[in-house]
C-alpha cells in the first residue's frame, strides 16, 4: 500500500523547490477513481497519494478498494477497473483511516482537488473519521495561472521562448503539451501526472514569478473547512431558486441533460450558459453543482447560492 519512490528524473530546479523553497515539512499530491460522479450514490475504488518530504524522501500510497456495487461498465470504459480487479481488495472503511494517516496535515495538491475531496471527505464522515488542517491547492488553477502569465507577459514570453502553448488545462492535455507520458484515469497515473506538471512549469518560469506566494494563488481552502452537501430534499430548493428550476435541475442529474444556468460571478455575468450537471458536490462555502460547461467542455463547479434561473437548452 505504501511504497518508496526513486524520482531520479527529477531536475534540480524542481528539487531546489521542493527541498528549499517549499516551506512546509512535506507535500501531498493526491488523486482517486470513482463508480460515478456523485459522492451520495458513487463509490471510491482507488485512491493514491504521492508524499514529497523535505528529507528528500518520496513516498507512494495507493490502493484498490472493493464498492459495495458493482462496477457498472460505461465506469469501466473510463478508468479500466473492473469488478475482477477489486474482489480481494480492502473496503473503504480499510484503507481511508491508513490513507489519512499516510497524509497527516501536510497540504494536499491536486487536479480539480475538489472533486476528490468531495468523495474523500464524505467518506470520512460515514466512518467518523475527521481530516486535520491540511491546506488545500488545485493545480489545475496552478496551470490556468501559469497560462494567464504567459499571454499577458511580454517579458515571461520573452526569456523563455519554447514554453509551450497551453491550449487546455485537462490534465492529459497538460502532460501532453509537457511531454509527459501519462496514462489518463488512474489514480496512480495521475498522481505523477500533476506532481510532474506542476514540475514543468517550475521549470519553465523565471524564479521570479514562481516563487511560493505565486503557488498559494492556486490555494482553496483547509480540508476542516469542507462542508457536506445539503441532502438535497426534493421538496426544498436550496438558496433563492425556485422550485421549478430545482426540480428542472434534479431531473437534469441522473442523465446528465443539457441545461442551461444563469449565474452570478465568474467571466460570462449573468448570461446563459449551457451546461451537463453532474451531482451536487459538498464545499468550504456550502454545496456546489458539479457540471460540464459546454463551451469549454471543462468540468466546473457552480456555487449553488449563485445559481439565478435554470431552463432547458
Amino acid at each position: 500500500m505504501i511504497k518508496s519512490l526513486d524520482l531520479t528524473e527529477l531536475s534540480l530546479l524542481e528539487k531546489q523547490f521542493w527541498f528549499e523553497t517549499w516551506r512546509e515539512p512535506s507535500a501531498i499530491f493526491l488523486d482517486i477513481e470513482t463508480t460515478g460522479l456523485s459522492p451520495m450514490i458513487s463509490e471510491i475504488i482507488e485512491i493514491s497519494a504521492l508524499k514529497i518530504s523535505k528529507s528528500g524522501e518520496f513516498l507512494l500510497f495507493s490502493s484498490l478498494i472493493k464498492p459495495q456495487r458493482p462496477i457498472t461498465a460505461s465506469s469501466e470504459l473510463i478508468h479500466g477497473i473492473s469488478d475482477e480487479m477489486v474482489s480481494k481488495s480492502p473496503h473503504i472503511s480499510e484503507v481511508l483511516p491508513k490513507f489519512m494517516d499516510f497524509i497527516e496535515d501536510a497540504p494536499l495538491f491536486g487536479h480539480s482537488v475538489s472533486f476528490d475531496l468531495a468523495f474523500l471527505v464524505y467518506e470520512a464522515a460515514k466512518l467518523s473519521l475527521s481530516f486535520l488542517e491540511n491546506k488545500v491547492f488545485d493545480t489545475c488553477l496552478l496551470a490556468r495561472q501559469f497560462s494567464r502569465e504567459l499571454t499577458k507577459n511580454p517579458k515571461f514570453k520573452e526569456l523563455h521562448p519554447s514554453v509551450p502553448e497551453i491550449k487546455s488545462h485537462k490534465l492529459e492535455m497538460l502532460a501532453k503539451t509537457f511531454g509527459i507520458d501519462h496514462k489518463a484515469h488512474r489514480a496512480s497515473e495521475d498522481v505523477m501526472a500533476s506532481f510532474k506538471i506542476t514540475g514543468c512549469m517550475l521549470q519553465n518560469a523565471p524564479r521570479e514569478f514562481f516563487h511560493y506566494n505565486f503557488l498559494h494563488k492556486s490555494y482553496l481552502y483547509r480540508v476542516s473547512e469542507t462542508k457536506q452537501a445539503l441532502g438535497m430534499s426534493e421538496d426544498t430548493p436550496p438558496y433563492q431558486m425556485t422550485s421549478s428550476d430545482y426540480q428542472l435541475l434534479l431531473g437534469a442529474i441522473p442523465n446528465q441533460n443539457l441545461i442551461e444556468l444563469s449565474y452570478s460571478g465568474g467571466s460570462k455575468g449573468t448570461a446563459w450558459r449551457p451546461v451537463k450537471p453532474y451531482a451536487f458536490l459538498p464545499g468550504p462555502q456550502g454545496s456546489v453543482l458539479l457540471a460540464e460547461c459546454s463551451l469549454t467542455g471543462q468540468n466546473k463547479t457552480f456555487k449553488l447560492d449563485r445559481i439565478l434561473k435554470v431552463k432547458t437548452h
